[in-house]
């Protein structure tokens, strides 16, 4: 896990588990995971993830806001801060 105050943190081309947290830094990764799991408070997230991943995705940001390119099955609520559900019919607890 790599966990950072105020910078921002970037990984591409990862290919298995990815844990990453920040404060108040931008968070940028690509790849293909096993796991991802992403946290910013204050900061940015973006990912780039393949179109065919599946994955259970429980989304949340205190100060921020949560923008999907990806086709997402949504459980239960959805708002600008908090999104949970499944990407391309993945496992059935998010």
């Amino acid at each position: 896990m790599r966990s950072l105050g105020n910078g921002s943190v970037g990984a591409a081309h990862i290919d298995g588990r990815c844990r990453v947290s920040s404060n108040d830094g931008e968070i940028n990764v690509a790849g293909r995971f096993d796991l991802l799991d992403v946290n910013s408070d204050d900061g940015t997230i973006n990912m780039a993830l393949p179109t065919d991943f599946k994955a259970n995705l429980d989304a949340r940001t205190s100060d921020g806001h949560i923008t999907l390119n990806l086709p997402v099955q949504v459980q239960g609520d959805i708002s600008k801060s908090h999104v949970r559900g499944t990407l391309n019919g993945a496992g059935n607890r998010c």
